[in-house]
């Protein structure tokens, strides 16, 4: 191969990821990370020099007609949790945040996890010792994602590590307001009161209290999520990934 490039999609810090990159680097030309803490966690981490590596970050899809939620103030709080149930993204501390908030929110919450993942079995044991079989579902993959959005309150992220996460992209493009670690590129996305909420990472109390907050203004959620729709909008459409990916693959086959 003349021209190699090779994407970053996580600012993964394992050792196996870290020496694959660091032993193949004098093989690749371009690095395309998806945020710019990703970028600089890889350079460091990697050993490559800062100008092999270029920040792209992911797009998403808007709907013509503009947030597609149809979810009315209620009395039901639902959280929606979509990705891969691993030890990057923390499922289980979902569950435990659900079991610390007051009882009166806890008894009205359900939270739906959509995906599949190793951790399967460990959630069922979390969900039964705190007592939320009632409350807590587990659905496994679903191919309707931006439905089950519609019909959320919130997203939740409790991720230990992420890149540029597409979830929360999608959900602040369906009008879907999102709690999330504070973690890598997830800050790039989201201003924590303003575009979402942010919570470090591991802190299952602090992931309740926000969870609790945001479930009892309805009005704060609204004007959050459509302040994350314009951002969305502005800065993470589609054709600004393409554009980005054409100049940077134009300007290695032209040197």
């Amino acid at each position: 191969m003349r021209t190699v490039v090779s994407g970053v999609r996580v600012a993964d810090r394992r050792k196996w990821v870290i020496w694959t990159d660091w032993l193949t680097r004098g093989l690749t030309q371009k690095y395309v990370a998806v945020s710019r803490h990703v970028a600089d966690v890889h350079t460091r981490l990697c050993g490559i020099s800062g100008d092999k590596i270029t920040v792209i970050h992911n797009g998403v899809d808007i709907p013509k007609r503009g947030p597609i939620r149809t979810r009315q103030q209620n009395s039901e709080f639902r959280v929606l949790f979509v990705g891969r149930l691993t030890e990057q993204k923390q499922p289980v501390n979902l569950v435990r945040a659900v079991a610390a908030m007051p009882d009166e929110l806890r008894n009205r919450t359900v939270v739906d996890f959509l995906g599949e993942g190793t951790l399967w079995p460990d959630l069922e044991r979390e969900i039964s010792r705190a007592g939320l079989e009632d409350r807590v579902r587990l659905r496994g993959y679903q191919w309707n994602v931006t439905d089950w959005m519609a019909q959320a309150d919130v997203l939740a992220l409790p991720s230990a590590w992420e890149g540029l996460p597409n979830a929360v992209l999608e959900a602040m493009a369906c009008g879907l307001p999102v709690v999330a670690s504070r973690v890598d590129g997830v800050s790039e996305i989201i201003e924590s009161g303003v575009t979402g909420w942010l919570v470090p990472p591991g802190d299952v109390q602090a992931f309740a209290n926000v969870l609790t907050q945001v479930a009892s203004d309805w009005e704060t959620r609204q004007a959050v999520a459509g302040r994350a729709f314009e951002l969305v909008r502005q800065r993470f459409l589609w054709d600004s990934t393409v554009d980005d990916f054409d100049k940077v693959l134009t300007d290695l086959l032209e040197h």
